[in-house]
């Protein structure tokens, strides 16, 4: 009988620890993969019976440009033989997706190769010594047969499909809390040693780089923002009628509301409104619609009407330094707003409409208070 390697003698991982191993591939699926991408690989196989993806989350480790596996249980490993039965599959880490021929390093001159990065590696170098081994390759290359290094080559060949970021809508639930609760926190403590002015800048420049910008980016890393400017559907078509009259009524209210006042205003005030009001109107329909409408694309519950509501409550954060003189009307009024906004999205499937109308609409409003405390500030 042939003797078992000390690898094949360690206990398969089961209960808790099997789930452990899985937290990587949980991260990858929240689209968190850049966290662990650097450490930890994932690997689509093909399951030998059922002929199915599997993941397999694996510690990896790059040496002169090549990168290898070590498969702590040697050749038991449920991977290891979905690999035996089809070497075509897909890996991921922090560099992207890369379809490769899987193969075990069996060759001296790899195993070397193999044995140099092991013993640069603290977490190996242990493995090693538990083994019985001292730290020379000579000794290593005799007792090859009992450790199991896999290695990578390109290939053109069909293989199964990736681990995608299937969960990353759960950010989008947990986004508004976690908004307000922020920027909440950056507007009381900014207001403090600054003056009210300067912390409500401070406020709104944190939720336009960090939660407008940055979180949208981080889900949709691989198109960018400008993804979510992209129509999917034209809204001015007999499909969209409903959209398209909304976004007009809309646009031409507030030119009705505000339009007067934006003539008469000061000059200075209205070169600061414009931009403050762009800058404003498009971060927000980023977020609070663009994203939305591309994580929920068929759901008008979650892709319109939760960021809405989201979209209204946001708004008592700013009022706790600059109060409106109806808060609940106001809040309540950026709720009808967000709504309408949201269909507008849903229908079109992105943000550029109502980017471009709340862009109008808060530059004829003279982008109030943003635009009025600059102005006290500069005049």
């Amino acid at each position: 009988m042939k003797k078992k390697s000390w690898v094949e003698t360690l206990p398969y991982p089961k209960g808790w620890m099997k789930w452990l191993y899985k937290t990587p591939i949980l991260l990858y699926r929240l689209g968190l993969g850049f966290m662990v991408g650097r450490l930890f690989m994932i690997l689509t196989t093909t399951g030998r019976k059922s002929g199915q993806p599997r993941r397999t989350a694996i510690e990896f480790h790059e040496h002169k440009g090549r990168r290898y596996v070590f498969s702590a249980w040697g050749t038991k490993a449920d991977w290891y033989h979905n690999i035996e039965a089809n070497p075509y599959i897909t890996i991921q880490t922090w560099r992207g997706v890369e379809s490769v021929l899987a193969r075990r390093v069996t060759s001296d001159a790899e195993l070397a190769e193999a044995f140099a990065f092991a013993m640069a590696n603290p977490a190996m170098r242990m493995v090693m010594k538990s083994a019985g081994f001292g730290q020379t390759l000579e000794q290593f290359l005799a007792h090859k047969e009992r450790f199991t290094f896999i290695t990578f080559d390109p290939t053109d060949r069909p293989v199964s499909e990736p681990l995608g970021s299937d969960l990353a809508w759960v950010w989008g639930l947990l986004l508004p809390l976690a908004l307000i609760v922020t920027t909440g926190l950056v507007f009381r403590v900014a207001s403090q040693p600054l003056a009210k002015e300067a912390a409500y800048l401070l406020g709104f420049a944190f939720y336009w780089l960090f939660w407008c910008l940055l979180a949208p980016g981080l889900v949709f890393k691989k198109g960018g923002l400008g993804s979510l400017l992209k129509d999917q559907r034209p809204l001015f078509t007999k499909d969209n009628w409903l959209a398209g009259m909304l976004w007009i009524i809309v646009t031409t209210t507030a030119l009705a509301m505000y339009g007067r006042d934006f003539i008469r205003a000061p000059l200075l005030m209205i070169a600061l409104a414009i931009p403050l009001a762009t800058l404003n109107g498009f971060c927000e329909e980023l977020l609070w619609r663009g994203l939305y409408v591309r994580l929920f694309p068929g759901n008008p519950w979650l892709g319109v009407i939760f960021p809405a509501t989201g979209f209204a409550l946001w708004h008592f954060v700013p009022q706790t330094i600059y109060p409106a003189e109806n808060q609940l009307g106001f809040v309540l009024s950026t709720l009808f707003l967000g709504l309408v906004y949201g269909f507008i999205a849903y229908r079109t499937g992105s943000a550029r409409w109502t980017a471009f109308s709340h862009s109008v609409n808060g530059a004829l409003a003279l982008a109030a208070p943003l635009a009025q405390i600059i102005f006290t500030i500069v005049s």
